[in-house]
């Protein structure tokens, strides 16, 4: 799990750096790791990095297929913090694709999954 977290973090480093080549490769090389070993919730993570990554280069149908790759395993392993993430990533694609209907949808899919699931910084002494 080690090596595809470090294959990961690699990509989104190039990737802020817009060496996206070679963020591609690291998100290839993470999620073959992860396949091979069965780690099923970072699939949804990788794959979420793989649909952020081809919005940033305008291939938003790519971006989409990764999208929806990312979704599938995070509702296989009922992962809602990396879905809302997902969610929000899809509906940038959308925009991105001038379907403003369906961005919306996403993005409020996101923030409906993001209250759901975070308690606030200031508030965590009161579940202590």
């Amino acid at each position: 799990m080690e090596l595809s977290d470090s294959y990961n973090r690699l990509g989104i480093a190039y990737r802020n750096k817009g060496r996206y080549a070679q963020a591609l490769e690291c998100y290839f090389n993470g999620l073959e790791v992860s396949r091979t070993y069965g780690f099923e919730k970072h699939l949804a993570f990788q794959y979420n990095n793989l649909a952020d990554l081809y919005n940033r280069l305008g291939l938003y149908n790519r971006a989409n297929e990764f999208g929806n790759r990312a979704m599938e395993y995070a509702k296989k392993v009922n992962d809602d913090y990396t879905l809302a993430y997902i969610y929000n990533i899809k509906g940038t694609i959308n925009k991105n694709k001038n379907e403003p209907d369906y961005a919306l949808t996403c993005f409020k899919h996101s923030l409906e999954l993001r209250k759901k699931n975070w308690i606030q910084p200031g508030y965590s002494n009161i579940v202590s």
